[in-house]
């Protein structure tokens, strides 16, 4: 059940991982929990983002035995999003720490979610090898210095197919992260190699990249195909970019306040807030 999980896991098919996830742990495989609060920590598939019921299916995991668990435990006091839950980076330090060596030790065996998850700690946190991690882990980082370490770790678990590392890839590129130059180009590739999967962030990237003409021709055309794509499967980002291109007449588009205002209450209800603030200013200028 564990290893069905998993394989719905990397191909995105979040909710038939719950699914798999929730069997597994009813069974005692305690290393379903830890996944089981990673899909409600990032609201994934048909899940609302719980970061109160992912911290208690990360501390069953550690109670079951799984170290890995305390990496989830860790996440979370360094990025919580409940009132229940302190922000603590005395102990999100703490949990990451325990987490270390059986993380690294799944990411050499070449598991690529963990192999995605070490080499954010060494991009996002200047780990700069095992012998340090211990005594360094999270402190002062700076995600804009180089760490080849991290991008090893990234590349590897891009090149096996994880979508969620071909994205991270492509953000790196474009803005220029973990101490690398900015490549258009090489974004536009890993964004490519994500979107082909169905990660909408991707593909909205790439649409993105053919409107502005980052690493690859302009074409305004194709991007605006691949623009309304993404937006018609409610990703607000790609929602209110139309909603400007409306509103503005622009990239081709005919101005058309009417497209405006609906591409912006498609983004607001989906949580965008600066669209919800367009469609306010819209509504108070009488159109």
């Amino acid at each position: 059940m564990f290893e069905k999980g998993m394989t719905h896991f990397y191909k995105l098919e979040y909710d038939q991982a719950h699914s798999q996830f929730k069997k597994a742990v009813n069974t005692g495989y305690k290393y379903a929990y830890f996944f089981l609060g990673y899909l409600n920590q990032e609201g994934y598939g048909n899940l609302e983002q719980n970061h109160d019921l992912a911290y208690s299916y990360y501390k069953k995991g550690v109670s079951a035995g799984d170290p890995k668990a305390y990496y989830g435990l860790g996440h979370i006091h360094f990025n919580t999003k409940s009132d229940d839950i302190e922000f603590d980076v005395s102990l999100g330090k703490r949990y990451l720490r325990r987490a270390w060596d059986p993380m690294y030790g799944e990411a050499s065996a070449g598991e690529p979610f963990w192999q995605y998850i070490v080499g954010g700690i060494y991009c996002q946190y200047q780990t700069v090898g095992k012998p340090h991690v211990k005594g360094g882990l999270l402190e002062g980082g700076d995600y804009s210095k180089r760490d080849d370490k991290g991008m090893k770790w990234y590349r590897e678990s891009a090149e096996q197919g994880f979508a969620t590392a071909q994205h991270r890839l492509g953000y790196v590129y474009q803005m220029g992260l973990c101490g690398q130059d900015k490549n258009d180009e090489q974004a536009f590739f890993w964004y490519q190699e994500a979107a082909e999967q169905g990660v909408l962030r991707a593909q909205s990237e790439v649409a993105n990249s053919y409107i502005n003409g980052n690493g690859v021709a302009r074409d305004y055309s194709k991007g605006l195909i691949l623009l309304r794509k993404v937006a018609n499967q409610g990703h607000a980002g790609s929602q209110y970019k139309l909603g400007v291109y409306y509103e503005q007449g622009s990239v081709g588009l005919d101005k058309d306040l009417v497209k405006a205002k609906y591409w912006y209450k498609k983004a607001a209800k989906n949580g965008n807030w600066v669209a919800e603030n367009r469609l306010e200013r819209l509504d108070n200028q009488g159109n």
